[in-house]
């Protein structure tokens, strides 16, 4: 016995650790005495001094942003459980944690209220508004459906002491954005919750003032970046008396919260966990006693059935390689076991064989960067049999190495280093030369006599464009000669035609293809079929068993005007393989809304999608089988013939994972992505190699995704920019909260939820399940909506499904609605076609009908389409028009809008006994606005939206009226990480022409600068549309 509790104290004592302690989220308890934080995505507590740590939730999901309830005895927090961000309360010394929001949006939770009945937290598209600001809610602890605290937008909002005052940040950049100076920065407002007035905002400073932290009812706590570090502030409560409390220059503090009693603030630095006294503002650092015995391990075997990145089939079709979470596997065809060719922790990547099928090449980033291995059997054995095995690096420099294929005699190596430099070596890396020297990243394919090499690269202007060029040197030809986009070269084995994909018809890719010399060009379809039996007989009479070799002619001379286009599909046309001599081949498009494969014959016929392929991501041609190999989405391998027969190769990958290791792979790339990709060589002044070392340490501590997902982020923060991010790999599926496509109204306070509008082309309009203002929704599928009850957790997980609600009319006679839910994504459109038909109103009142109104909500196809079409139908016989670009999140139409907005009038039509016009449609393509526009714009127009707001300023088309722009225009990209996360690269600038001022940063300043006052909107109040209105109407007057 005495042996046992010798025991038990010695593993207690090996299970308590401190320095690998990744703290987040702090809040002290009411009396300051303990704190609640997560770690490892659970929720915990310790005593103020880091000791007796208690873990109250264990859960796989995500627990975070816990705050306590004024008596102590519970905490609330917000947990990912069900694949989003819901509300849940917790016992705060250990039970059961109880639902309270079911909403299929991000519910965080940011206080209680302070009689305990109430727990606050921010939001966006629940349903309310299709803004992507945040709004606030409060929601019973007892249950309930949720309800806005306010009219209007809002996040870390906090209550005073006395329940009478609701602090709250007004906007809300990424909050790891480190020096954001513009429109949409943060500062603290005032909402007085007795008399529902708003206050003017406490804080002005160009930077970002948020997190407040009420001590007492009559000052507050506060973070700000006044000092170029985000660093704790007081003030008093109308926002006087500004005292800096720490004085950290470290890295920005995050996440702080204060305890009721107003005693002690707790906060997040550098995934440590610091208090401050407020009576001494003395700063402590907390080592927090968590016990390391956690319910995942680090290191793991798993087996994986798919998850594949990549595939390549061995020349021979007997042997499949393929990439699983970085990790290099061979098997053999025929359903063999998957063998593990390197297991380690880094990323190997772009596999391509060697004709003999003797070699593998790869790509690893195993020594700091990517460098070219190959690997081979030393036993004469195929690679999935050998037990001997050689793994050679054989190209290795400072700079990035990948994309390695082997010409097809085997002689030459051609891979890329850096950004856009194409080296050809030995097959073992030796005697490099340089084949091409550019900025961007070349695609390339090798003639089959290994001759040429025909490759697609941009130029300045982003032009891409096909080019071939001798191997032996030369000048490289252009053999597509366009102003749009052309790539991904493909030649057939036959060397008689090279295929491509062309952006250049109706703003989409179809697959093209030339034929390389003019006498193949020239002929007829009876000529081929002629040439195509001539070689079938030929081959029968011939005894050897090797076809001849390939020797490639080209007729350069015009061959870009040669080019054919092969398919017309509605949308994009995507990845293809085509078989020897070009008759055949399969490409991907997504007209039925997932990616698929189709085939089509070279002269067209034939064209038919191929069942049993949905999900295509990848496809390839294999000469020996005549098989097209693929790999879906969700990394599955088949095959496909001509004919349209499949055939799966499953696999069972086993791999030793290691979490730690994981997440320093993908911390590294993803900092050498930015360090090798970013569009300013000088990273916004940020000293990126001193980011790297900063965070690292970090990275390394990160005990799950959203945390490890926090550090990038911090880390690309230092860069001060925009269209950054890290995202979860796709694929998952979330469950939706259903929408009927109501606005509700919160003043009603009995059972049920009233019906305070239909929106237009909603579920609930439809004549089959319609519903009316003032209806009450009493049942749904049978399930009572009391005030007690959440309205939306009958809905939740109801998209597409047909219920049943019960609902009392005016009349107060019942009546049963059959009605099919709509997706949230789909409620944005109905609540944006209500926001849009409540601005043109208020513009028809604010100008005396004269003027017309019409919003771009973004800058993209769609929203273009519809903008063409309603300068015509909303604003045609209107004096003129306001364009608004007001929330507009960006894209890429700002030219082609110019073009209707911008062209002047050269001429006019007059027909017979008709009057003064112009054939729009038929010469123009579009339909020109001619008359005086003025343009709305605010710090919720972003990138393209932007664009087009300076273009209209610069260009002197027309008054720019609102607030200034977000301030976030470059161009972006990403690629997919190890584990399939989604990272967002920022590659090239935009800058204003006249000016050379870089637009990140430098937002469109409007000519007349209106600022809206919280609660506008609710009270139908729009001043920056009325200025716009006046400003339009004084220019027709002149």
């Amino acid at each position: 016995m005495r042996f046992i509790s010798m025991l038990i104290v010695f593993l207690c004592s090996m299970g308590l650790m401190a320095g690998d302690v990744y703290v987040r989220y702090p809040a002290p308890s009411p009396d300051g005495n303990r704190i609640a934080f997560s770690y490892r995505g659970d929720i915990w507590v310790c005593g103020a001094d880091g000791s007796n740590s208690l873990r109250l939730t264990v859960h796989p999901a995500y627990d975070a942003h816990p705050v306590w309830s004024p008596d102590g005895k519970a905490i609330a927090f917000s947990s990912r459980r069900f694949g989003n961000m819901d509300v849940f309360v917790i016992p705060s010394d250990g039970g059961m944690a109880k639902r309270l929001t079911w909403h299929s949006a991000d519910d965080i939770v940011s206080d209680f209220s302070p009689d305990g009945k109430y727990v606050l937290f921010y939001a966006r598209y629940r349903g309310d508004h299709y803004y992507r600001d945040p709004m606030l809610y409060s929601v019973s602890v007892t249950g309930g459906t949720p309800t806005p605290v306010f009219p209007d937008f809002g996040n870390m909002g906090k209550y005073s002491p006395d329940g009478r005052t609701l602090a709250y940040v007004d906007h809300n950049p990424p909050w790891w954005r480190k020096d954001y100076r513009g429109a949409s920065n943060m500062d603290i407002r005032l909402y007085n919750l007795k008399s529902r007035t708003f206050s003017r905002k406490l804080t002005t400073f160009e930077g970002n003032d948020y997190c407040p932290m009420w001590a007492g009812n009559k000052e507050m706590y506060f973070l700000s970046d006044r000092d170029g570090y985000v660093n704790v502030w007081k003030m008093a409560k109308d926002g006087s008396a500004r005292t800096q409390i720490t004085r950290i220059k470290e890295k920005n503090i995050a996440f702080a919260n204060i305890s009721a009693n107003g005693s002690l603030i707790a906060f997040e630095l550098n995934g440590r966990l610091y208090t401050v006294s407020t009576a001494g503002n003395a700063v402590h650092e907390i080592s927090v006693q968590a016990p390391s015995d956690v319910t995942e391990t680090d290191s793991e075997i798993t087996e994986l059935t798919k998850n594949a990145s990549e595939m390549a089939v061995s020349p021979n079709g007997k042997q499949i390689a393929f990439v699983v979470y970085g990790d290099v596997f061979v098997m053999k065809s025929k359903k063999g076991k998957a063998i593990n060719l390197t297991e380690d922790n880094f990323r190997e990547k772009d596999l391509a064989w060697s004709p003999d099928g003797k070699y593998l090449y790869f790509s690893s980033d195993r020594g700091g960067n990517y460098d070219i291995f190959r690997i081979s059997a030393t036993d004469k054995l195929p690679l999935y049999r050998s037990l001997h095995r050689k793994l050679e690096r054989i190209i290795s420099t400072d700079e990035e190495e990948y994309g390695s294929t082997v010409s097809p005699d085997g002689k030459i190596l051609a891979f890329v280093r850096g950004n856009g430099k194409l080296i050809l070596s030995d097959p073992d890396g030796k005697n490099e030369k340089v084949f091409l020297d550019q900025w961007s990243t070349p695609q390339f394919s090798w003639s089959p006599d290994s001759r040429y090499i025909a490759y697609s690269i941009s130029d300045n202007s982003f032009n891409t464009d096909i080019f071939i060029k001798a191997v032996a040197g030369g000048k490289a030809v252009n053999v597509t000669m366009h102003p749009d986009e052309d790539g991904y070269p493909v030649w057939t084995a036959d060397g008689k035609m090279l295929y491509f994909l062309s952006h250049r018809s109706h703003y989409s890719n179809d697959v093209w293809y030339v034929y390389l010399t003019k006498a193949d060009d020239q002929m007829t379809a009876e000529d081929r079929e002629e040439a195509a039996e001539t070689k079938k007989e030929t081959a029968k009479k011939s005894k050897k068993k090797e076809a001849p070799a390939v020797t490639v002619k080209i007729d350069f001379t015009d061959i870009f005007k040669r080019v054919h286009k092969l398919t017309h599909l509605e949308g994009d046309e995507g990845a293809f393989a085509v078989n020897k001599d070009g008759t055949e081949i399969m490409f991907t498009a997504s007209i039925s809304g997932t990616p698929a494969l189709w085939k089509i014959k070279r002269d067209g016929s034939g064209m038919k999608e191929l069942s049993g392929t949905k999900g295509v991501s990848a496809i390839s041609w294999n000469q020996k089988t005549g098989k097209y190999f693929f790999r879906t989405s969700t990394g599955s391998l088949k095959s496909v013939t001509f004919k349209g027969k499949t055939e799966n190769y499953p696999y069972r990958a086993k791999l030793h994972t290691s979490r730690k290791a994981l997440f320093h792979q993908m911390y590294l790339e993803c900092w050498r992505i930015m360090n090798n990709h970013f569009y300013d060589p000088k990273f916004h002044g940020a000293d990126w190699q001193a980011v790297k070392a900063k965070y690292e340490p970090m990275a390394l501590k990160a005990a799950s995704r959203d945390d490890f997902y926090d550090v990038v982020r911090e880390m690309i923060g230092e860069l001060n920019g925009s269209h950054l991010g890290i995202y979860p790999p796709r694929g998952q599926r979330h469950r939706m909260t259903g929408e009927l496509g109501i606005l509700k109204d919160y003043s009603y306070k009995g059972n049920g939820i009233r019906v305070k509008k239909v929106l237009n082309e909603s579920p609930a309009s439809f004549e089959k399940s319609r519903l009316r203002s003032g209806d009450v929704i009493e049942t749904v599928n049978g399930t009572p909506i009391s005030r007690e009850s959440n309205f939306y957790a009958p809905l939740f997980d109801t998209v597409g499904q047909r219920i049943l609600l019960k609902v009392k009319g005016k009349d107060g006679k019942s009546r049963e609605v059959a009605i099919e839910p709509a997706s949230p994504r789909k409620n944005l459109d109905y609540l944006y076609d209500h926001w849009v038909e409540e601005n043109r109103k208020l513009v028809d009142t604010y100008s005396g009908g004269k003027l017309g109104y019409v919003h771009i909500r973004a800058m993209d196809q769609t929203s273009y389409d519809r903008f063409q079409q309603e300068v015509y139908s909303e604003a045609n016989g209107k004096a003129g028009l306001v364009i608004d670009v007001r929330n507009n999140g960006g894209g890429w139409t700002t030219d082609i809008l110019l073009r209707i907005i911008g062209q002047k009038e050269h001429a006019i039509t007059i027909p017979r006994n008709g009057g003064k016009g112009y054939p729009d449609m038929e010469r123009k393509q579009v339909f020109l606005w001619t008359r005086p526009i003025v343009v709305t714009c605010n710090e919720g127009s972003y990138s393209n939206a932007e664009i087009f707001s300076h273009a209209v300023k610069t260009l002197g088309i027309a008054k720019l009226v609102g607030m200034p722009t977000f301030g976030a225009v470059i161009s972006t990209g990403g690629t997919a990480l190890i584990d399939g996360s989604y990272f967002r690269i920022p590659f090239r600038g935009w800058y204003v022409s006249s000016t050379g001022k870089d637009m990140e940063n430098g937002p469109a300043i409007p000519d007349y600068i209106v600022a809206t006052e919280p609660g506008d909107e609710a009270k139908g109040i729009d001043r920056q549309l009325k200025k716009a209105c006046q400003v339009l109407l004084k220019q027709l007057k002149k």
